[in-house]
Formats: C-alpha cells, sequence, structure tokens
C-alpha cells in the first residue's frame, strides 16, 4: 500500500482538474484491450518513486458524467502490466 502524501494528493487534484472531452492533456495514450480491468475506459497510469521502490496506480476516470476516483494503488490488472512493462523496458526491449 501507498502511503498518502501531500504531493499525491496535489498530483491527483492537478489530474482531476485536467480532464476534459478529449481525455487528460497532455496525457496522451491509448489502449486496446478486451476487458481493461477497470472501472472505466479512460484512465490514467500513474508512477510513484518513494525512494525505495516504484508503485503503479490508475485512476479511473470519465467525462461525462464526470467522474474521477481516487488512485488505485491495488489494482491487480494494471500493476501487472505496469510491472511487464517496467521489465521489458529495463532490459532494452521495447514491447510490440
Amino acid at each position: 500500500m501507498v502511503k498518502a502524501t501531500a504531493f499525491l494528493g496535489e498530483f491527483h487534484r492537478y489530474v482531476e482538474s485536467s480532464i476534459d472531452e478529449s481525455g487528460v492533456y497532455p496525457f496522451p495514450g491509448i489502449s486496446q484491450f478486451q476487458d481493461e480491468g477497470t472501472e472505466f475506459d479512460d484512465v490514467l497510469t500513474c508512477l510513484y518513486w518513494d525512494g525505495a521502490s516504484i508503485h503503479s496506480g490508475v485512476i479511473n476516470y470519465q467525462h461525462e458524467p464526470r467522474i474521477v476516483r481516487p488512485i488505485d494503488w491495488e489494482n491487480l490488472f494494471w500493476n501487472f502490466t505496469m510491472a511487464k512493462e517496467i521489465r521489458l523496458f529495463s532490459v532494452g526491449q521495447v514491447p510490440s
């Protein structure tokens, strides 16, 4: 579990205020999964280094009606996906 900090709270407020009908600017991204493993189709993936380890989380959101969930640090699908991506990049392989 990630310890809540003022920084993470400010980050979440910034993201929440940045969402418009196009998504979150300037955070472009696209995914094509049959089942994203998230509450909504639109998400923002977050990586947080606490000085000892890296944590991945996801902010589930939709623009209309406007719903922005708190950072979900425990989403198994995204944590697995991000760990796989980090491993691939750390050994110099780029996923296709």
